[in-house]
């Protein structure tokens, strides 16, 4: 039994450990960039021209099944 909670315990830790880190600051600084800090310290400045490069656009994940338009 106390093997199998010592178990239980570390698999609880490994799940907690793997958790991404909580976002604790999101602001836009329009129109140039955005910022982004996390719980664990890290931050982050991500430039306009950088977010418009590397997000996909809607209208590349728009497809058109049996007639009708669905985003993907």
């Amino acid at each position: 039994m106390a093997s199998a909670m010592n178990a239980l315990i570390r698999r609880m830790h490994a799940m907690a450990a793997a958790q991404p880190p909580r976002r604790t600051k999101l602001a836009l600084h329009a129109p140039k960039s955005v910022e982004v800090e996390f719980a664990d310290g890290s931050s982050f400045h991500l430039s306009a021209e950088f977010l418009r490069v590397y997000s996909p656009a809607a209208d590349s994940k728009i497809r058109s099944v049996g007639g009708e338009k669905v985003i993907f």
